[in-house]
């Protein structure tokens, strides 16, 4: 997993990424459920609450 941080107008985007292969089960699980939605709600909580702290 990687963070990538850029300067924009009104603050600092956050991107992250996530890459790597996977193989057997989840290998196949992969083909009919988007990996990126089921972390993706976990990252936006996380991300919400580092916003809260490097904001205060």
């Amino acid at each position: 997993m990687s963070f990538d941080l850029a300067t924009v107008a009104d603050g600092t985007q956050l991107r992250w990424t996530h890459a790597g292969s996977v193989s057997g089960v989840m290998g196949l699980m992969t083909k009919f459920y988007s990996m990126e939605k089921a972390i993706a709600p976990d990252m936006e909580k996380g991300l919400a609450k580092l916003a809260k702290v490097v904001e205060n």
